[in-house]
């Protein structure tokens, strides 16, 4: 960011600049501002794939589901198989979006066109995953959570998600070790799944086995 600034200080009207800094403002997760100067970059370049794609990152951090959606949609009127502005789509419609039969389709479906642009995709991976789980194909489903999570892209919600995905094949498999292992990770990286096992219906016939029992109340205290 201070680099962009020394040269903005220069030249006002350097884009490439502003868009980098835009950039560096994501990253350090002040998406107001960035979502300030990628609208004022599109007025000028109101087609540009890479703004966006970025503009459409900030409006979904800062909770603007549908309009993160139409600035996607708009990427993939001019490019079809833009992998980011997919992968956006199937991550919003998966993860941010109300849970029903609709969204997790259009997730599945823009997921399905990313994963043949791009097979290790981390989201569409995981939204794959969870057909395979609606059409009882457990082995299937854990094949892809596991090429999810070979990323080792810890703070992608999705690679959290899959570990959170896998540890309820192996509890439905009663593998408590397993579970243990795949849990102890995720809880290693965050908190924020939590609540959710401790609540998951699918966790609780592991409450038998002490060592499991122990886990949770541990992790979850």
């Amino acid at each position: 960011m201070n680099y962009c600034d020394k040269i903005l200080a220069k030249n006002k009207e350097n884009a490439r600049a502003e868009f980098l800094r835009a950039r560096a403002l994501i990253g350090l997760k002040q998406y107001k501002q960035a979502i300030f100067t990628l609208e004022k970059l599109l007025v000028g370049y109101p087609d540009n794939a890479d703004i966006l794609n970025n503009l459409s990152e900030c409006y979904r951090r800062e909770g603007e589901g549908r309009k993160s959606v139409e600035l996607c949609e708009k990427v993939l009127e001019n490019d079809g198989q833009n992998v980011e502005a997919l992968t956006s789509l199937a991550f919003i419609y998966f993860f941010d979006m109300e849970r029903n039969d609709k969204n997790i389709e259009l997730a599945t479906q823009y997921a399905e066109r990313v994963l043949l642009l791009d097979p290790n995709d981390i989201t569409s991976l995981v939204v794959k995953s969870n057909s395979f789980f609606e059409a009882n194909q457990d082995e299937n489903a854990e094949l892809s959570l596991r090429k999810a999570i070979e990323s080792n892209n810890a703070e992608h919600y999705a690679y959290q998600y899959a570990l959170y995905a896998l540890a309820q094949i192996y509890s439905d498999n009663d593998n408590v070790h397993e579970a243990m292992n795949t849990l102890r990770k995720l809880f290693l990286i965050t908190d924020d799944f939590k609540d959710k096992v401790k609540n998951n219906k699918r966790f609780k016939k592991l409450k038998k086995f002490d060592e499991f029992k122990k886990f949770v109340n541990d992790t979850t205290s």
